[in-house]
C-alpha cells in the first residue's frame, strides 16, 4: 500500500482526533476492557490498533499516550514477539476465525503478564468470527481478567452478534476533516495535487483505499471508460466490444461507476446552476452526455444497473450482464426536439 502506514510512532494524520479520545479515556482511567474499532476498509484501523496495543504495553509512554519506542516492551512489540500481546486473525488460506483460535485467546489470558501487568489481544477482522467463535469470545467479554484489553477490528459491525457489540465500546474511525487526508494523499507516489479530492471521493473518504486506487491507475481507467460510453452513445463503438473491455478490468467497479455517472448526468440535467457532482474527474463528458440523453430514460438505466449489481452476487454470465447494461446506450431515447 502507498505511504508508510506501518510506522508505529504516531497515528495516521486523519486519526489524531480519535487518538485524542483514547488518550483522554486512558488519562481518566476509563479505557474499556473491550474496544470495537470500526470503520470502512482503507481507514487504517489495523495501524491504529497496532499503535494502541504497543502503547498499552509500553513501560514509559509519552505525554500523548504513544509508545516511547525505546523501552524493553516497545522493542519486543516492534520485533513481533511480545509475550503479552496476542494477535488473532484467520488462519492461512482461511477466511473465518474459528472457535479453536478463540480458545487459544482464553489460554493466553490465563497466563500471568510478563512485564507491566497488562495483556492485549487484537482480533482482526472480528466480523469474520463464526458463531461458535463469537459465543466463545462472549464469555471473555462478560468476565474479563484484570489488566486485559481486547481490541476488535471490524468493517461490518452489524455482522457481529448484538451480544458481542453490547459488551464493547465502539470507536468509529471516520474522516472528520478531509484536509489531513488530502495532504497525506498529495505526498504519495504518483498522486497529483489536483487528483486528491477525486481519489478520496471515489474511495468513500478512506485515504489508504484512495492511495491504492491511484497506484492501480483507476483515474486513467475511468477516463477511458467514460470515453467508451460517449463513443457508444454516438454510435462510434460497439457496446459488445466495450463490455468485453470493461470485463477485463472489473465488472462490479464498472457498474458502480456507471451508476454514479448517471446520477451526475441527472443532476446536470435538472439543475439551473452547475451542481455539485460526485465525479469531478469526468465532469466535462458527463455534462455533454446529459444534454444528449432523455431524463426518464436515464432513470430506467439506474434501475437496470441496480438489478445487474444484485445479479452479480449470484451465478451469472458477467459479460452478458455488462452487454445488456450497455446495449441500450446505443439505442438511447433522445428528448423530443421543440416545435
Amino acid at each position: 500500500m502507498a505511504g508508510d502506514p506501518d510506522q508505529l510512532n504516531a497515528p495516521l494524520p486523519w486519526q489524531f482526533p480519535h487518538w485524542e479520545r483514547v488518550r483522554a479515556l486512558r488519562e481518566a482511567d476509563r479505557l474499556p476492557h473491550a474496544l470495537l474499532l470500526c470503520g470502512p476498509p482503507g481507514m487504517g484501523k489495523g495501524h491504529f490498533a497496532r499503535l494502541l496495543s504497543h502503547a498499552l504495553l509500553c513501560e514509559t509512554p509519552t505525554a500523548a499516550a504513544m509508545p516511547c519506542g525505546a523501552c524493553r516492551s516497545c522493542r519486543l512489540t516492534q520485533a513481533g514477539n511480545h509475550p503479552d500481546l496476542h494477535r488473532c486473525e484467520p488462519e492461512e488460506d482461511k477466511s473465518i476465525i474459528n472457535i479453536d483460535q478463540i480458545r487459544a485467546i482464553g489460554h493466553f489470558l490465563e497466563l500471568k503478564a510478563h512485564y507491566i501487568g497488562s495483556k492485549v489481544v487484537v482480533i482482526n477482522p472480528a466480523d469474520q468470527m463464526n458463531l461458535s467463535a463469537a459465543n466463545g469470545l462472549l464469555k471473555m467479554l462478560e468476565e474479563p481478567p484484570s489488566g486485559v484489553h481486547l481490541i476488535l477490528i471490524c468493517s461490518r459491525p452489524a455482522a457481529l452478534p448484538a451480544t458481542v457489540r453490547s459488551r464493547c465500546q465502539r470507536l468509529t474511525l471516520a474522516l472528520e476533516d478531509s484536509a489531513p487526508a488530502l495532504d497525506w494523499l498529495a505526498r504519495q507516489p504518483g498522486v497529483g495535487q489536483a487528483e486528491t479530492a477525486t481519489l478520496l471521493a471515489l474511495a468513500q473518504d478512506a485515504p489508504l483505499a484512495a492511495a491504492e486506487l491511484a497506484s492501480q491507475g483507476h483515474l486513467e481507467r475511468r477516463q477511458q471508460m467514460l470515453k467508451d460510453l460517449l463513443s457508444i452513445v454516438r454510435l462510434q463503438s460497439d457496446p459488445l466490444q466495450v463490455a468485453e473491455n470493461w470485463l477485463k478490468f472489473d465488472a462490479k467497479a464498472s457498474l458502480y461507476w456507471l451508476h454514479g455517472w448517471l446520477v451526475d448526468m441527472i443532476r446536470f440535467q435538472a439543475a439551473d446552476q452547475p451542481p455539485r457532482v460526485s465525479n469531478p474527474d469526468g465532469q466535462d463528458i458527463l455534462l455533454r452526455l446529459s444534454t444528449e440523453l432523455n431524463g426518464p430514460w436515464m432513470f430506467e438505466q439506474l434501475d437496470r444497473i441496480a438489478q445487474a449489481l444484485r445479479l452479480l452476487d449470484g451465478s451469472v454470465n458477467t459479460q452478458l450482464l455488462l452487454e445488456e447494461v450497455l446495449l441500450p446506450w446505443a439505442q438511447r431515447k433522445k428528448d423530443p426536439v421543440p416545435a
